[in-house]
């Protein structure tokens, strides 16, 4: 067996482990957004400054931005 084999299988086998192994506990819970109104800002022109707020359909609970909440602050 070629060195260069073993050190491709040594290196995938390596790869597959560390990619693996992920911890996916977030302690964040999701929001169901169903049953109330999505209300989106298009934001400026030229500008990426547009969000989306939610609001619920008995109006108590809202809360602005959620894709930026729900997806880490992208």
């Amino acid at each position: 067996m070629k060195i260069t084999k073993l050190l491709t299988i040594a290196f995938a086998s390596a790869l597959l482990f560390t990619v693996s192994c992920n911890s996916d506990n977030d302690v964040n819970q999701e929001m169901y957004y169903g049953n109330g109104f999505l209300i989106a800002n298009e934001g400026n022109f030229g500008k990426p400054n547009a969000d989306v707020t939610y609001v619920s359909s008995d109006l108590s609970i809202k809360q602005d931005n959620i894709f930026s909440s729900n997806n880490g602050g992208f």
